[in-house]
Formats: structure tokens, C-alpha cells, sequence
């Protein structure tokens, strides 16, 4: 559950200029983008999402661009009304692994999935751990 209103949480994930305000001083310099692109520098690598598609105050889906991306995959933040002017945040993953890939790495993403919802909630609530 996030304490904001579903327009304020689309405008949050829709312009990913908006994540990267929010990331912690010591990742700053390891991440750059605009409204629409993120380009994450991890291990010697770059990982790139964009914004695919913007369904107003319901949906935003992301994909991955640039030369460097190893496994397919689109994630979905979907957006929705709860109780007393509070939203409801759920991502969905969709990953293109092969049975082995799946194997070993299917349950690390299920639990990094649950993370980063539970972060972004967290940040969206104001609460700091």
C-alpha cells in the first residue's frame, strides 16, 4: 500500500528522472537518464530500461534497451486505487529464460521483485530503513 494518491504515484514512475532524485548519494554517479531512459553501470556492464508505454494513473511498462541487454525481459508497475486517497503498487516481471537460467536464477528475481515493490512503497511513504 502507498500513502499517495494514484496520480501522484503514475507521475513518480512514469518520469524516471523522478528514481533517480531518489537514489542514495553513493549510486548517483553509477546511474544517468532522462524522463524516459535509465542507464544503470553494474559490475563492468550497462543495463538500460525505458519507459514502453504510459497508461495514465494505472500502468507504466518498461523495457530494456541498448547493446548490452543479456536477457529479455519487460517489467509492468501497475497502479491502483486503494482506501482513502492511498494506491495500490504490484510489479510484474516478465522475463525470457531458459529452463536452466530459470532454475538458478527464477527464485533471485521473484525476491528482488518483492524488494524493490517493498522499497519503492517505502520511499513513497516517506519511511526510511
Amino acid at each position: 500500500m502507498v500513502n499517495q494518491p494514484s496520480e501522484r504515484v503514475f507521475a513518480s514512475l512514469s518520469n524516471l528522472s523522478n528514481l533517480m532524485d531518489k537514489l542514495p548519494e553513493e549510486h548517483r554517479d553509477k546511474v544517468r537518464g532522462d524522463n524516459d531512459t535509465l542507464i544503470i553501470q553494474m559490475q563492468g556492464m550497462e543495463l538500460g530500461i525505458r519507459v514502453a508505454e504510459r497508461t495514465p494513473y494505472s500502468c507504466v511498462r518498461y523495457e530494456p534497451f541498448g547493446a548490452q541487454t543479456l536477457i529479455p525481459f519487460t517489467v509492468w508497475m501497475h497502479i491502483g486505487e486503494g482506501e482513502a486517497g492511498a494506491s495500490t503498487l504490484q510489479i510484474e516481471l516478465h522475463a525470457e529464460l531458459n529452463m536452466m537460467m530459470k532454475m538458478m536464477i527464477g527464485p533471485k528475481l521473484e525476491e528482488g521483485v518483492d524488494m524493490i515493490t517493498e522499497k519503492l512503497a517505502e520511499g513513497m511513504n516517506g519511511e526510511v530503513r
